[in-house]
């Protein structure tokens, strides 16, 4: 049993080590491809933006880490469950992330509009999640982020996604 254990841990730090050095996998980049489909999925698309966000951003001696490392597989579930326990900085980074790669997101779900679905059940969580006076500025060092109400930058992430979904040509 303590063999299962270790392989699944080496197996995280890898993907982790992966995902700092932004390194892409033999799939075309996305560390959670399934193995037997090599088309990229929203859920691929979302995982590795939220994963490398966190996985970049989030310290070692953040005591998330080791939740994270857990469910290196699995990070958009992680990003859900563990929704209130990560830090109002990351959760600003991660949807920032979001909106500066609001065209991936678009192409994928564009598509498949059944990931239309998923992508709206990830915002409305995040939202019922998401205390609306909360504000951060995000993880950058120093004074170059401006303090930003989360609940109004997870609303505009959205808010493009959807327009840019709408004026996508079929």
């Amino acid at each position: 049993m303590a063999d299962i254990k270790q392989v699944q841990v080496k197996t995280a730090n890898k993907q982790i080590r992966g995902l700092r050095q932004g390194k892409k996998d033999a799939k075309g980049g996305f560390a959670q491809a399934d193995d037997d489909n090599d088309e990229i999925t929203f859920d691929n698309v979302l995982s590795e933006m939220i994963g490398s966000t966190l996985v970049v951003k989030m310290g070692k001696n953040d005591p998330e880490y080791k939740n994270l490392k857990e469910s290196i597989d699995h990070v958009t579930s992680y990003f859900i469950e563990r929704f209130n326990y990560i830090s109002d900085e990351l959760i600003h980074d991660v949807f920032t992330e979001i909106l500066e790669k609001s065209d991936d997101i678009v192409s994928v779900v564009s598509k498949n509009m059944m990931d239309f679905c998923d992508l709206a059940e990830f915002f409305a969580h995040s939202l019922r999640l998401t205390n609306p006076t909360v504000t951060s500025a995000g993880s950058a060092e120093g004074d170059q982020g401006e303090e930003k109400n989360i609940f109004k930058l997870i609303v505009e992430a959205f808010t493009k996604l959807g327009n840019l979904i709408l004026n996508e040509d079929p």
